[in-house]
């Protein structure tokens, strides 16, 4: 599911620079077409944080350890 959510992201993000980019080259307004190149950043930035965050592998140890660490505890707990 994780997968699938990032892909959908990547897709979602694409969708929205090729739209912006299309609003761009349609627009005769300066001003119209400036609003539309800061409104790109967003797609952008989000783009580029899906890629420079932590991969499928790193997510999973990472659930996992935080998965070890709450059985840890709880068996603390139940000990006692």
């Amino acid at each position: 599911m994780d997968r699938f959510i990032r892909y959908a992201a990547y897709f979602v993000n694409a969708a929205l620079v090729i739209f912006i980019l299309a609003v761009v080259f349609n627009t005769n307004n300066s001003r119209d077409r400036m609003l539309a190149f800061a409104v790109l950043l967003v797609p952008v930035v989000s783009l580029c944080a899906l890629k420079s965050g932590p991969d499928i592998e790193e997510r999973k140890l990472q659930r996992e350890v935080n998965k070890a660490r709450l059985r840890a505890e709880l068996a603390k707990l139940s000990g006692k």
